[in-house]
């Protein structure tokens, strides 16, 4: 009988071991695709989508040149601008292309559908930009957002009522030259 309790109390102390041999490594694996799935989670939720339109007016950019959408955006906010097929179009919170922003922002570029089209966070510093080349001619979205940086990961599509001056530039291709005129002159009639 008491080699029968003596198995059995070295049986249950073998499987003891076994079981907190593995603990740590599943724990592990556990916690890593826990964080796994919040940086996931937290990527999926950069290109935003906002509802409020400011300003309520289409802007149609300068060509070659910046041109600021609103001198006060708040993030949450989108504007409509019109764009042509075939040109290049820049939209920033930069300091160095003329906008003025004080917190870390984001941009989504949609078409007037609400169809994605580009993103940017955190080009220049803390502050966006993006570039895009227009496909067809009509309107984009371009929606502003605040990103809160935190310990362990950021919180994105933010809104706040902090003044923001967006800005826009239309970069247009050169116009082509005319090809050189090739072919036979005909004499002029009567000219020797």
């Amino acid at each position: 009988m008491n080699l029968q309790l003596l198995y059995i109390i070295s049986r249950k102390e073998n499987v003891e071991n076994h079981n907190s041999q593995k603990s740590p490594k599943l724990l592990i694996s556990f916690y890593l695709v826990i964080l796994f799935i919040i940086a996931i989670g937290n990527n999926a939720m950069a290109q935003c989508t906002n509802t409020a339109l400011y300003p309520a007016s289409v802007i149609t950019p300068d060509q070659n040149a910046w041109k600021t959408i609103s001198p006060c955006n708040w993030a949450g906010e989108y504007a409509n601008v019109n764009v042509t097929a075939g040109n290049s179009y820049s939209f920033s919170t930069c300091s160095g292309d003329g906008a003025s922003c004080s917190y870390d922002s984001e941009l989504t570029l949609r078409n007037s559908s609400g169809g994605y089209l580009a993103y940017n966070d955190d080009n220049c510093g803390v502050q966006s930009f993006l570039s895009w080349t227009a496909t067809y001619t009509g309107t984009v979205q371009i929606h502003l957002n605040w990103v809160d940086a935190g310990w362990f990961w950021n919180d994105y599509c933010l809104s706040n009522t902090l003044c923001t001056e967006m800005r826009v530039f239309e970069l247009c291709p050169a116009p082509s030259q005319p090809s050189a005129i090739t072919g036979t002159s005909d004499p002029v009639p009567g000219a020797s």
